[in-house]
C-alpha cells in the first residue's frame, strides 16, 4: 500500500453476541440462584439480568476468543495466568479504589392479607356448666325472644349464626308455690273469670321450663399483616490505613404471596366485561372488550388476551407467618446471598495496573486471574482478576502493548466463625468444626450459618386460624336470672312484701350472654423477626496489605 496512511477506528462485535446473551438469560431464568418472589408477578416472565444476578458474585461477559457470553465470577476467574515479571516495571501501579463494607444491614419485607372462614359448634361449651346440660327458667318467653336467629350477626364483628335451636320441655320437678296477695292483678284476673271467690292470699305455682341450647357460629378472620426480617451480615477483611465504609442498608420486598382475588373460569354463553380476567386451562386471559361468550372457548380466542400462565402462590391465605415456612426460609437465604454479594463487590477494592507486551496478553480474557510477583507489592506477591484489558497496536511505530487492570480482594482468606453468644467455645473455620456447631443453626448454600432470633409482635393476632376450636372462640358464657335466681327473688318478694308478683319478672328474665374472641383484625399487624448470623463473611486474600 502506498500513498497516504489511512487510520481506521472501529468496534468489532460478534454476530451472535446478542443471541448468546439471550441464551445466557434463558439459562439463568431456569437456575435456582434467583427467587421470583422478589419481583411483582407481571415482571417474573421477563426478569432483567440485574434481577437474575442480584444474589451472585458474578457478571456476564463476552469472551473475545470464543464469542460466547458467560458468567464471570467477580473474585476468581475460571482460567489462571502468571505474568512472571514479563511486564514493564515502571508501569506498575497500585491504588485503593473504594472502602470495603463492614456490614450489610438487610430489611426484608412481606405484606399480605390473612383470611380464613370457618364454622364452629358451641353446644358442648354452652351445656358444660349447666345442670343436666339445660337452661332452667320461669320466663321461657323472654329466653326464646332473646335467643339468636339464623344468619343473625354477632358482636364483635366477624361472627354470624350458622345454625341454632332452643329445644324446650317442661320441668316436672315439684316445688312449693309462692304466696300471692289477694289484691295482686294475677288473682284479680282469676276472680273475674270466676275461678276465685274469697279475697285471701293464695299460693301460686309457676311453670318452670328447661331448654337445651344449640348454637353453631360461622366466622371470618381478616388480618392485614406485615412481616419483616432484619439481620446484619458482617465482613472480615484486612486492616486498612483509613476507616472503611461502615455499612449499607438494603431494603428488599417480596411480592404476590397470596391470591388477591379468585379468578373465575371461562363458561359458555356468559357476559364478560372489558378487561375482566379469567383462569382457563392453566393460563390467565383478559377480555379485550365486553362480549358474550360462545359455546366453545376456541371460538372466542379473538376476544381474549393471554397474560401468561396462572399464578402460583407460595403462601396459603390463612397463614399468619411467611418467613418461618419452608418457602419463606428460601427467601431469607436468598436475601443473605444478596447481602453477601454486596460484601464481595466491596471487598474487591484494590486495583493493580501494569503494561505488558501484547503477546503476553493475547491469550487472556476478563475471565482470567493473574498472579504476579514484585518486591514492591505488599507481601511481595498478589493475585487479581482481570477487570480491564486493552490491546493496543500502533501502526506508525509498530508498538504493540496490553494495558491490564487487576481487581484484588482484601479479605482474610477464610470465613472465621465468631463465638456463640450462648457458649464460651470459639469455633474455627467452616468445615473444620462444623459438626460441633449448634444444631439450631441453618447453613445456606453460600456457607452462612443463621438462626431465627427474637421477634416483636409474633404473638399478636391469630397465626393459624384453621386450628381454632370452640374453646378458642368462646371465652365466657354468662346466664343471668336462671330458675334458681328467679326462685330466690320470688321467695323474697312474695306476699306480704309484694302485691304484684309478676312485676318481679320485669328486668329479671333469663338471659344468655356470650363473650367471644374478637376476630376483627387490627389495621396492620407487624411482626419483626431477627436473624442471628454465626459467622462473618470474608473474601479471598488476594494481596497481603500487612506485608507479612
Amino acid at each position: 500500500m502506498s500513498g497516504e496512511l489511512i487510520t481506521l477506528d472501529f468496534i468489532a462485535l460478534s454476530k451472535i453476541r446478542e443471541e448468546n446473551y439471550d441464551l445466557l438469560l434463558k439459562d439463568l431464568k431456569k437456575a435456582l440462584t434467583w427467587d421470583e418472589l422478589f419481583l411483582p408477578f407481571p415482571q417474573r416472565e421477563m426478569p432483567s439480568m440485574e434481577d437474575l444476578l442480584a444474589s451472585q458474585n458474578a457478571l456476564p461477559y463476552w469472551d473475545r476468543t470464543s464469542h460466547s457470553v458467560v458468567l464471570s465470577d467477580l473474585v476468581e476467574g475460571r482460567l489462571q495466568g502468571d505474568i512472571k515479571g514479563r511486564y514493564y516495571r515502571d508501569s506498575l501501579n497500585l491504588s485503593l479504589k473504594s472502602s470495603p463494607l463492614e456490614e450489610v444491614e438487610v430489611h426484608l419485607h412481606a405484606k399480605w392479607v390473612q383470611r380464613f372462614e370457618g364454622a364452629t359448634r358451641l353446644d358442648r361449651l354452652l351445656q358444660k356448666d349447666l345442670p343436666e346440660g339445660v337452661i332452667q327458667t320461669y320466663s321461657g318467653f323472654d329466653l326464646e325472644k332473646q335467643w339468636w336467629q339464623a344468619d343473625q350477626q354477632f358482636r364483635p364483628h366477624g361472627y354470624r349464626v350458622a345454625d341454632t335451636s332452643l329445644v324446650s320441655f317442661p320441668k316436672l320437678e315439684r316445688i312449693d308455690g309462692f304466696w300471692v296477695s289477694p289484691d295482686d292483678p294475677l288473682l284479680q284476673k282469676k276472680r273475674i273469670k270466676g275461678r276465685l271467690q274469697a279475697k285471701d292470699p293464695k299460693k301460686v305455682r309457676f311453670k318452670r321450663k328447661a331448654y337445651r341450647p344449640s348454637l353453631k357460629l360461622g366466622w371470618r378472620y381478616v388480618q392485614p399483616r406485615h412481616e419483616e426480617v432484619v439481620f446484619k451480615l458482617k465482613q472480615d477483611f484486612q486492616t486498612l490505613s483509613y476507616k472503611p465504609s461502615k455499612r449499607k442498608i438494603l431494603n428488599l420486598t417480596v411480592y404476590d404471596l397470596i391470591a388477591r382475588e379468585q379468578l373465575a373460569h371461562w363458561g359458555a354463553d356468559l357476559y364478560y366485561k372489558r378487561e375482566e380476567q379469567i383462569d382457563h386451562q392453566g393460563s390467565i386471559y383478559q377480555a379485550r372488550r365486553s362480549h358474550r361468550s360462545s359455546a366453545r372457548f376456541i371460538d372466542d380466542t379473538d376476544e381474549w388476551e393471554n397474560l401468561g400462565p396462572s399464578k402460583t402462590y407460595p403462601l396459603q391465605q390463612h397463614r399468619g407467618t411467611f418467613f418461618k415456612t419452608d418457602r419463606g426460609r428460601k427467601v431469607v437465604e436468598q436475601a443473605l446471598d444478596c447481602a453477601k454479594a454486596y460484601l464481595c463487590s466491596s471487598s474487591r477494592c484494590v486495583d493493580i495496573s501494569f503494561i505488558c507486551p501484547l503477546e503476553e496478553a493475547l491469550k487472556w480474557t476478563c475471565d482470567h486471574s493473574i498472579t504476579m510477583t514484585d518486591e514492591r507489592l505488599p507481601g511481595g506477591k498478589a493475585k487479581g482478576k482481570i477487570k480491564k484489558l486493552t490491546l493496543e497496536v500502533i501502526g506508525e511505530t509498530g508498538r504493540m502493548r496490553a494495558y491490564v487492570t487487576l481487581g484484588c480482594c482484601v479479605g482474610t482468606g477464610k470465613e472465621a466463625l465468631v463465638e456463640d453468644a450462648n457458649s464460651s467455645e470459639a469455633y474455627g473455620m467452616v468445615g473444620v468444626l462444623e459438626e460441633s456447631l449448634p444444631s439450631q443453626y441453618i447453613k445456606t448454600e453460600g456457607g452462612v450459618f443463621y438462626r431465627y432470633g427474637d421477634s416483636e409482635g409474633a404473638e399478636r393476632g391469630i397465626l393459624y386460624p384453621a386450628f381454632l376450636g370452640a374453646g378458642d372462640l368462646l371465652r365466657e358464657v354468662t346466664i343471668s336470672h336462671d330458675a334458681k335466681q328467679q326462685e330466690e327473688n320470688l321467695q323474697a318478694n312474695q306476699y306480704p312484701n309484694s302485691h304484684n308478683i309478676l312485676e318481679e319478672f320485669k328486668g329479671n328474665g333469663t338471659k344468655v350472654q356470650l363473650r367471644l374472641e374478637d376476630l376483627r383484625g387490627r389495621r396492620l399487624e407487624k411482626t419483626t423477626l431477627s436473624l442471628e448470623i454465626l459467622n462473618p463473611w470474608s473474601a479471598p486474600k488476594h494481596i497481603n496489605l500487612g506485608g507479612n
